[in-house]
Parts: C-alpha cells; structure tokens; sequence
C-alpha cells in the first residue's frame, strides 16, 4: 500500500470527488523525477507523455526538470497546455498527420523523429524542417524487457539498421539533414544490468552510423525503459548499479559525440507508482462457491488490469476500505474475484483476492501503481461509461 495515499485519504477523496477515482501524488512524481534525474546527470530526461497525460500531472513533471515527448497531435496540445516550451518538445510518432506536422511547426516545435521518406516529404512541405531525428532499429536486440519495441526483427518503428545509410542520402536528396538518433528497444526493464548494456550497446551503435553516414550529430536519444514492480516475485530497479553503469555510458558517449545533447526518456518509472485508482463496490454475489463484488469501474478505466502489453494478467497491489467499521472475524473470508461494470466476461479486474473483510457494497477497492497507462489507455466510453475522475494531490 501507499503509505501516503493512504485507506482515510481514498476514502475522503471518494466522497468529495466521486468514483471512479484516479488519485496522482505529486511528492511522488517529484521523488521519482529526482531520483531519475540524479541517476542520468548530465543527459536530459524526457517526460513520454503517454504513459499519463493528464495536464496536472504533466505540469508537475515540467516543475520538476523534464522535457516532454509528444506522439500525436492531443498530445502536443496537452504538451503546450501543461506548459511546455517548443524547444523542449520531442514529436515522435510513426503515423503524425499533415495536419499534425504543420501545427507543431506553427507552435515552433523544431525537433520531430521521423522513420519512414514518406514523412520526409511532409515535414519539407509543411514544416520546412532542414534537421530531423531517425529513429534506429538496431541489428541486436534488448535483453531483459517486458515487451521488445525494436532489434533485428520486422517493427514498424524505427530505419532497419542496414537501411540507415540510404535514409540519409535520401534525406539529404530532400535538403534535410539527419541530425539526431533516436532508440527505443523495449519497456519495463527491472534489472539495472540490461539497461546498462543496452546502453553501451546503442552508444556503439550510434557511432558506427556517424561515422559511416558523417552526421553532424545534434542529438542523441538513448532510450529508457526504466521498469517498476507491480507484482510478487518483482523488484525495484538498483539505483545504485543503474546509476554507475549509466554515468560511465554517459561519459562515454560524452567522449564519442562532444557535440551532442544525450537523452533519456521515461514514462512509467515517473508516473506509476505515483497512482491509486478508486472504485465503489456497488454489488456482491455468489456463483457456483465464487465470491464476486462488482464495482462502478473495471477495465474500461484500467484496460492493463486484464493484462495487456507488457503486462500479464496478475493483480495490481490493492486493498479494501470497508464503508465504515467492521468487526473482525475469527475466520478469513475467503478469496473474492472483483469486477467492473461490462457486459463482457472479460471485465474482471482483481481475481482470487484475500482482504482482512469481506467486501459489501458501498465499500471501496483501492488499485495501486496505476499511475501510468491507465484511463487515457483503456476504453472508457465502452458501453457509455463516463470518462473517470482524475485528481492530483
């Protein structure tokens, strides 16, 4: 449990704001945004914005020293709003719009990563860009990750490797010039040794493609990843490991490319932990021995609690804060399977749970770590539900 947004905190925030609930703790986005920054000195760190879009929550991060990556028109918009100056923005996307091109070029955003020459051509007609970020799909591949986003495989992200040389000739046929590289190989990472050597890996990467293409290198965007735990058996990073390996691959690529601006970038890490989502239980059952609480929210504002992505389906850290007080019993009440409220089997958010109480309708179920990937990732109009409540304290 978060001991800040603790059982009395969810329980006040309910009744003043309603359920469902998205509560974000700003301490914690400022902890781990310090925490992040410290271990990457000397590189910038990139907000994915992604991972949570909410305009509070993206200006807290801005606040606290990041940049801020967009990958769509919304989200640029939101960029802007949170506070964001164009020359901290970062446009990557495999499918931006004419539209959404010529709008970043009016706001002044001058840095887009592009991977395919059918953008190229866009980017020279409605932005009249003369430099541009290519995103790399290297020849390896990560080790370690959750969900593997690029390296020596079919992706529709990213120059394959071997292609590279011929995209900057036809880049430079355009009167563009490849000035920056960018990498993403994958997500949740947790142990801080594969980060460390995907690292070392994209920096050798990276000075091969400058020498062999002579880059004016302008930027060097290496990625993240940086994973966190959300289930047994699953550890926080090592900051300790994480930040001497990557303090070496940053002097390192300091040496490789003197006139370069390193780059970081995260999304989950910042935000996840720093979530709890709150739900009413509105109705208990009993089917075929199966304890079952159904509550005003489910995977229409958490779609990752049916274990999506890089996530397998496994309960989220949660508790249960009864309506008010509750008698203990001698006996534990038995497992509960908790749903949402969709006409679809596949509604179910928490399975076989054991609390201290058993649930009744009125009380409220608490899912932690959900500070990332969570309403704006997940269908919350399906069957006509509103979108959920967001707060920032």
């Amino acid at each position: 449990m978060n001991a800040r947004i603790d059982a009395a905190r969810s329980q006040t925030a309910a009744e003043r704001h309603g359920t469902p609930l998205y509560i974000y703790d700003s301490q914690i986005l400022q902890e781990r945004c310090r925490a992040l920054r410290d271990v990457l000195s000397g590189a910038d760190l990139y907000y994915s914005l992604k991972a949570n879009p909410n305009p509070d929550v993206a200006a807290a991060l801005r606040e606290f020293g990041c940049r801020v990556e967009v990958a769509s028109g919304g989200e640029l918009e939101r960029a802007v709003q949170a506070g964001y100056p164009p020359d901290t923005i970062l446009f990557i996307g495999p499918g931006k719009t004419r539209h959404e091109i010529r709008r970043a070029a009016e706001l002044g955003v001058t840095r887009f990563v592009v991977d395919n020459e059918d953008e190229l051509r866009v980017l020279r007609d409605e932005a009249a860009v003369c430099t541009v970020t290519v995103r790399i799909n290297p020849a390896f591949e990560a080790t370690g990750g959750k969900l593997s986003m690029g390296g020596g495989k079919p992706k529709q992200f990213g120059v394959d490797r071997p292609r590279i040389s011929e995209f900057v000739g036809k880049s430079r046929s355009m009167g563009i010039e490849v000035t920056g590289l960018h990498y993403y190989l994958g997500t949740r990472f947790l142990d801080a040794r594969d980060i460390i050597a995907n690292t070392q890996q994209i920096i050798a990467d990276a000075a091969s493609i400058v020498a062999e293409c002579e880059l004016p290198l302008e930027l060097l965007d290496m990625g993240g990843g940086f994973g966190v735990p959300y289930f047994e058996n699953e550890d926080n990073l090592d900051l300790d490991v994480l930040t001497q390996g990557i303090q070496t691959c940053i002097a390192e690529a300091r040496s490789e490319f003197p006139g370069a601006r390193l780059a970081f970038e995260s999304g989950r890490y910042l935000t996840a932990e720093s979530g709890q989502l709150v739900l009413e239980v509105l109705a208990c059952k009993w089917s075929y021995g199966t304890r079952f609480c159904v509550c005003d929210g489910g995977t229409n504002v958490n779609l990752a609690a049916i274990g999506t992505g890089s996530l397998g389906k496994r309960n989220f850290p949660n508790y249960l804060v009864p309506r008010g007080p509750r008698a203990a019993t001698e006996n534990p009440p038995g497992p509960v399977t908790v749903t949402g409220p969709l006409c679809t089997p596949d509604d179910t958010i928490l399975k076989a749970v054991q609390w201290e109480h058993a649930p009744q309708a009125g009380d409220l179920v608490v899912l932690a770590s959900v500070g990332a990937y969570g309403p704006s990732a997940s269908p919350h109009s399906f069957l006509g539900h509103a979108y959920p409540t967001e707060v920032l304290i």
